[in-house]
């Protein structure tokens, strides 16, 4: 449904352009023109008659505003629901294929052997057998 707010009059009127309330200037289009802006009231009633809405003239403001609440207020209420995905990338294969290349250069490259891998003792003859 669409609900149309008809601004302004169909006479029309000239654009305002206000700093801090006051009006500066009129706005103006490429042409150094004055823009006057018109209330297309047909079309905004055919657009809200098609909708299945309603069309406001914005004449009185409180009788506009609480029409416009009493119809909304109408409206079915619906619930959206929101779901929050996150989808992440693995990067530990870097860190263990990292980890597992200097731990074979250690095996591989250096002569002395760490307190840990004496106690391994995987290179020395079984006794037992």
């Amino acid at each position: 449904r669409i609900f149309t707010v008809g601004v302004g009059t169909e006479k029309g009127g000239p654009i305002p352009i206000k700093e801090r309330g006051i009006t500066q200037q009129l706005k103006k289009d490429e042409n150094g023109e004055v823009v006057i802006t018109r209330r297309n009231e047909l079309l905004l009633k055919d657009l809200a008659e098609q909708a299945g809405g309603q069309y406001y003239a914005f004449d009185q403001t409180e009788t506009v505003v609480n029409a416009l609440m009493e119809d909304l207020g109408q409206l079915d209420k619906t619930t959206f629901a929101a779901e929050e995905f996150s989808d992440f990338e693995d990067q530990f294969g870097w860190f263990v294929g990292i980890g597992l290349i200097l731990m074979m250069l250690d095996v591989l490259l250096l002569e002395r052997k760490t307190p840990w891998w004496q106690k391994l003792k995987l290179f020395e003859p079984n006794k037992n057998a």
